[in-house]
């Protein structure tokens, strides 16, 4: 019988970025500024593996079956989460610089 296993996530792992986009749903797009969805992936894989923001895998464990990731938890205390907010944002907008603010400003209602 196969176990399920937590493990630490790692920065490596293919699907962390994937996951916290699912999760998010279309909140995504104004985290990343876009609704493309090839730029959503490659901004939250960025996220994933960088440190420092509240999409980082420093932050998430990964439920894991015979080395297949079935889900994925971020976890943190609500005082590290708030102190996150503006390292996340700096990150956001360093990789998609004034389109993130574009679309937001253009998209304020959603």
């Amino acid at each position: 019988m196969n176990k399920i296993s937590i493990t630490k996530a790692s920065p490596q792992s293919l699907v962390g970025g994937q996951l916290n986009q699912m999760a998010l749903e279309y909140m995504a797009y104004s985290l990343a500024g876009t609704k493309d969805k090839g730029i959503i992936e490659k901004t939250f894989n960025k996220l994933w593996r960088s440190n420092q923001n509240r999409f980082s895998h420093q932050y998430a464990y990964e439920a894991k079956k015979d080395n297949q990731t079935l889900g994925m938890i971020m976890c943190y205390p609500t005082t590290i989460m708030n102190k996150l907010a503006l390292p996340t944002f700096s990150k956001l907008f360093e990789l998609r610089k004034w389109s993130l603010i574009k679309y937001n400003l253009q998209h304020w209602k959603e």
